[in-house]
């Protein structure tokens, strides 16, 4: 009978003994769970606080040329071109012009010209203006360069010098004779902006009658230059 309740009260001793050691070890665990949880959620506060910056956009830099279109041909265009002539006979003229888009590549138009000469013989100097009138084609195969044909009607003045060899005076008589100009050739149009462009041509004179330069107002081939907007 002793034995049996000296048996009993070790069960009781060594289960009261296991059930402290469990309680123990429950506690520990939980202790470990928490602290580690709280160690979670200050790294999940710490990545929320960081902010990202905003990306800058790229800004392209914008670069000033001439538009594409100011190299096509204008519907309608005004200019003016300049013949200079150096030498004996010295001649300026100037030639104010309108035209007008006829085709995708044709221009046709109008103007007007005024030429003045100064020729020298036997040391004595006349001078002459000389006008008229005249209408043009172009033809235009690239944006740049073209095909010029023009007629061109003038009325020159010529003028003949007489000194008499008694009193040294010089006195002149002029008269008037009209011609027709037929001249072919080829240009540059080079755009400058949107509005002005400049042109360079030379042209041959097909209705070339004599070398003599009283009866003639250009000597082949003719240069040209101008200003168009």
């Amino acid at each position: 009978m002793k034995i049996t309740q000296l048996v009993n009260q070790k069960l009781i001793k060594t289960s009261a003994a296991c059930l402290v050691l469990l309680l123990g070890l429950n506690s520990l665990s939980y202790g470990q769970f928490v602290e580690k949880k709280k160690t979670d959620s200050t790294k999940v506060d710490s990545v929320k606080k960081v902010k990202k910056e905003p990306v800058k956009p790229i800004q392209n830099s914008i670069v000033k040329v001439v538009k594409e279109e100011a190299y096509d041909i204008p519907k309608k265009s005004f200019g003016v071109q300049v013949v200079p002539q150096l030498g004996n006979p010295l001649l300026l003229e100037v030639s104010p012009f309108i035209a007008i888009k006829l085709g995708e590549k044709t221009l046709g138009g109008l103007g007007l010209t005024y030429a003045f000469t100064q020729t020298s013989v036997n040391g004595v100097s006349t001078n002459a203006s000389h006008f008229g009138a005249r209408t043009f084609i172009q033809f235009y195969p690239t944006k740049y360069l073209f095909a010029h044909g023009e007629i061109e009607g003038m009325s020159l003045e010529q003028v003949n010098a007489t000194t008499d060899p008694n009193t040294g005076l010089t006195t002149s008589t002029s008269n008037r004779e009209t011609i027709l100009n037929l001249n072919i050739g080829a240009g540059i149009r080079y755009p400058i902006s949107s509005k002005f462009a400049l042109q360079a041509m030379i042209l041959y004179d097909m209705n070339r009658r004599t070398a003599d330069s009283n009866s003639e107002l250009h000597r082949n081939p003719v240069f040209r230059v101008g200003l168009t907007f």
